[in-house]
């Protein structure tokens, strides 16, 4: 078995099996500290989409593009960003802030027209419930094409 299934397997076992649920925030940060191949919090995000049939592809970061990785699943093509915050932290995503990465990926899609074919989004990712209500109300907005998901 290579490398990556086994990660994948191993990753199953830990999270995705009812024995050792990491549902809650606390869970999951335990999972983080105790998983025996120290996986970043972007690749446990990874792995929880590719749980969810996605196929993932890492994207070189660079200073103008703040996306992670890819995931495609059927026609639906997500650009990622993942950003790992500490309960403790008082810190919050302002509605400026999706807004920004919002451009990000659409100026990336431009630069990429062999996704055109696929229904584009941007995926935002937190560990945490940080987003302030101003982002809050602005994801119920129809005209943007982000999501938010807390893992």
């Amino acid at each position: 078995m290579y490398k990556g299934k086994f990660i994948v397997n191993l990753f199953k076992k830990l999270f995705l099996q009812k024995k050792t649920p990491v549902d809650t925030p606390k869970k999951q940060e335990e999972a983080l500290d105790t998983h025996p191949v120290k996986l970043s919090y972007t690749e446990v995000v990874m792995h929880h989409l590719q749980a969810q049939n996605y196929e993932v592809e890492s994207l070189e970061k660079t200073k103008e593009d703040d996306i992670e990785f890819l995931a495609i699943r059927n026609n639906e093509l997500l650009l990622v960003l993942c950003k790992h915050y500490s309960k403790k932290e008082k810190f919050r995503v302002s509605d400026e802030k999706l807004i920004n990465y919002i451009a990000v990926c659409d100026k990336y899609y431009k630069r990429h027209s062999k996704y055109d074919k696929y229904q584009k989004k941007a995926l935002y990712v937190t560990s945490e419930d940080v987003l302030n209500e101003k982002a809050k109300k602005l994801l119920k907005d129809k005209k943007f094409f982000i999501k938010y998901k807390i893992i």
